[in-house]
C-alpha cells in the first residue's frame, strides 16, 4: 500500500509539472503565465534574466529561423542590442546606451586582389538604422583630385546597426554573400572615399592627390574601435594577404 501511495503522488507531481504553471524561485507561479521566474526566493539574493547571447551578427545569421519563430529574442554582443525575430528579419528592440557607437558609417573592409577581386564593405555601428540612399562611394584614380567613378546605393536600402553591406566587382571570384555588384576599377594607388550624396567626406582610404602605391594586392580591415575618418591613417587597418575574403560579411567594432 505504501508503494502504491508513492506511485500515486508521483503521478500527481508529474501531472502538475507538465500541465500546470512552472515557477522558478517561487512556489506560487502566476496563473496567467506558463513560466514565472522570481528574482529571489528570500528577498536577499536578487538576480536578473540573461537571454541567449551571440557574439556577432554572423553568428546570429547562423540561427535557422522561419516565420513561425516570430518573437525569438537574443542579445548581440558586438552591437550591444537586444533583437527580436519578427518573422521576416531581426529587428532591434533596444540597444544598451553605454555601448560604443561609431559617429557614422565607415569602410570596414577594402580588397584589392588579383584580377577583378575588388570589393568594398561598409559597416553601420551608429546605434541606429541608416538609409544608404544618402551616401555614395567615390574613386580617385592615379592621384587625381576629382572622382572618376562613383557608386550609389540602391534606393530604399536600409542598413541596420551592426550590419555590413558588401559591394563586389561582378567578375570577382568571391563566392560568399554580397549585397550588390559594381565594376570597381581601383588599384593600389587609387583613393576610395565614402561620402554623403552632397559630397561631404565620411571615411577615406588613401589621400586625394597622392598617387603613392599604398594598397596594392592586399586586404585592409578596419581595426576594432576604429570608425570613420576623413583623414587616412594606415594604422587604423589590419592588413592581410592578397585575396583574403575570410572577414567579409561581418565586422566587430
Amino acid at each position: 500500500m505504501f508503494k502504491q501511495r508513492n506511485a500515486f503522488y508521483c503521478l500527481l507531481f508529474l501531472h502538475a509539472n507538465f500541465f500546470g504553471q512552472v515557477g522558478i524561485n517561487t512556489t506560487n507561479p502566476s496563473s496567467a503565465s506558463v513560466l514565472d521566474v522570481s528574482s529571489s526566493s528570500d528577498n536577499i539574493n536578487f538576480g536578473g534574466f540573461l537571454p541567449p547571447r551571440v557574439n556577432s551578427t554572423a553568428e546570429r545569421n547562423a540561427i535557422s529561423t522561419s516565420p513561425s519563430d516570430i518573437g525569438l529574442l537574443i542579445f548581440v554582443e558586438s552591437t550591444g542590442c537586444y533583437q527580436i525575430w519578427n518573422g521576416i528579419y531581426w529587428e532591434d528592440i533596444h540597444c544598451v546606451t553605454n555601448a560604443a557607437h561609431a559617429t557614422d558609417l565607415f569602410i570596414s573592409e577594402y580588397i584589392e586582389g588579383s584580377g577583378f577581386n575588388k570589393i568594398i564593405e561598409v559597416a553601420n555601428f551608429t546605434g541606429s538604422s541608416i538609409d544608404l540612399n544618402d551616401f555614395k562611394i567615390s574613386v580617385y584614380v592615379n592621384g587625381s583630385i576629382s572622382s572618376s567613378q562613383s557608386y550609389t546605393f540602391t534606393p530604399g536600402t536600409i542598413l541596420s546597426n551592426g550590419e555590413v553591406y558588401v559591394i563586389a566587382h561582378p567578375a570577382s571570384s568571391y563566392t560568399g554573400t554580397i549585397d550588390d555588384t559594381f565594376g570597381w576599377s581601383f588599384n593600389g594607388n587609387d583613393v576610395v572615399e565614402l561620402q554623403t550624396t552632397t559630397n561631404i567626406s565620411i571615411d577615406i582610404i588613401g589621400t586625394i592627390g597622392d598617387a603613392t602605391d599604398f594598397a596594392r594586392d592586399i586586404t585592409m580591415r578596419k581595426k576594432s574601435g576604429a570608425g570613420p575618418s576623413n583623414l587616412y591613417n594606415a594604422t587604423d587597418y589590419d592588413l592581410f594577404p592578397i585575396d583574403t575574403f575570410a572577414g567579409l560579411g561581418s565586422h566587430s567594432y
